[in-house]
Parts: C-alpha cells; sequence; structure tokens
C-alpha cells in the first residue's frame, strides 16, 4: 500500500520549503496547502466551504489521484472546522504525521507581519534578499503574538497521545546545511531510502530579524 502523510503546521514556520525538499525525492509527491486558495488547488470558494467542512474524502481522492508511491500535503490548525477530528482520524487510517513548528515564536510573529506588509511570502534564489527597516504598532504585535499562542496550544493538544514527528524550522530547516539530515530524517519515518534533497528557496534576509524591526507604541 503506498504511504500517505502530512505536515501539520502554521503559516511561518517553514512548510513551503519541506514540502520541496520532501517533494524532489522521486518516490515522494508533496503537495502543499490544498485546503487554501492560496496554493491553487482549488479555485472555487464555495467549493472550500463545503471541502473545509468534509476534508477527509477530499484528501483520499488527492492521495488516489497521485500518481506516486509516497503522498503529502500540508495541512494548517484552521484550514478546517473540525481539526482535532480529523488529524486524530488520519493518524488512526494510518497516516504519518509530521509537525513542522517554531521554537520562537516572537520571531514567526516578525516574520508573519513582515510577509504582510511586504506582500513577499518567499524568496527564491533569483530573486535578491533585501534589507528593510518595519516599525510594527504594538497593538498588531501582540494580537499576532496572542494568536500564535493560542495556535501552538492547539496544536499540542490535538497531538496529545498521537504518534507524530516534530521537525524544527529553527534546528532543521533555517540552515541549508541541514536540509539533508532533516529529509533523511523524515525519509526514515515514511520507511524511505534516502535520497538527495534541493530547493530554491532562500531566506529573505541574512540579517537576524529582530535588526530589522522596531516595536511602536501607537
Amino acid at each position: 500500500m503506498n504511504k500517505k502523510f502530512i505536515i501539520f503546521s502554521q503559516s511561518r514556520s517553514g512548510s513551503t520549503l519541506l514540502k520541496k525538499l520532501l517533494h524532489s525525492h522521486p518516490s515522494v509527491n508533496c503537495e502543499g496547502e490544498i485546503l487554501a486558495l492560496s496554493d491553487g488547488y482549488i479555485n472555487n470558494v464555495l467549493l472550500l466551504r463545503i471541502l473545509r467542512r468534509m476534508p477527509i474524502p477530499y484528501f483520499y481522492i488527492r492521495y488516489f489521484l497521485s500518481n506516486q508511491k509516497v503522498f503529502g500535503f500540508t495541512l494548517f490548525n484552521y484550514h478546517t472546522p473540525y481539526i482535532r477530528q480529523c488529524i486524530r482520524l488520519l493518524n488512526f487510517l494510518g497516516w504519518k504525521i509530521i509537525y513542522l513548528k517554531r521554537k520562537y515564536i516572537v520571531n514567526q510573529v516578525f516574520s508573519n507581519i513582515i510577509a504582510m506588509e511586504t506582500g513577499l511570502f518567499h524568496r527564491k534564489e533569483s530573486m535578491v534578499s533585501k534589507e528593510n527597516n518595519f516599525e510594527i504598532p504594538k497593538d498588531i504585535f501582540l494580537k499576532d503574538l496572542k494568536k500564535r499562542l493560542r495556535w501552538h496550544w492547539l496544536e499540542s493538544d490535538i497531538l496529545m497521545n498521537q504518534k507524530y514527528l516534530t521537525i524544527y524550522y529553527e534546528d532543521d530547516l533555517e540552515d541549508e546545511k541541514k536540509w539533508q539530515a532533516t529529509a533523511d530524517k523524515i525519509f526514515n519515518y515514511l520507511n524511505l531510502e534516502s535520497m538527495p534533497v534541493h530547493s530554491n528557496l532562500k531566506k529573505h534576509t541574512t540579517n537576524p530579524i529582530q535588526n530589522s524591526l522596531r516595536i511602536t507604541m501607537n
């Protein structure tokens, strides 16, 4: 039987990078956010609303349509109102769970606000890194921080007593030199042979993110 997995994460955690690394394996078809308009798998808002309420059949349709031995996709906690039931049922049905998270939530908040401000969510090799300074209003920062903390608590609660592999962005993906070791750890978890991986995604900035930010009191 073909293998199935999900990348359970949230935005600004490195899920697009991880997807590309895993997808570069010749036996893996790793799709992105299949329950979001942003990644182009669904273009109809009404259809998206329906699928978010009945996600499991949709997941299996994409799985059966895949032409690779291993199929996976990215799932965020806000992609369906039934995320708890969804994760636990998928685990029960044999789907492997890769839990991708960030250790430093404040940096995740900063990354999200900058992406929203600039409209640049990913940078490819051909794109020049821009070193900009940003001012973030205190209320916006606190609102996003509270949301992220709530999401991290929800994810931990959902995964309680479940089987999964944890990948940390800071430890496993932030440094390009660790990409192969991280991919190999996941391939072993999926019972796959090791293969060279690659991605054309790069960090937006070479400076520590906190050096480009200033929180205003307005």
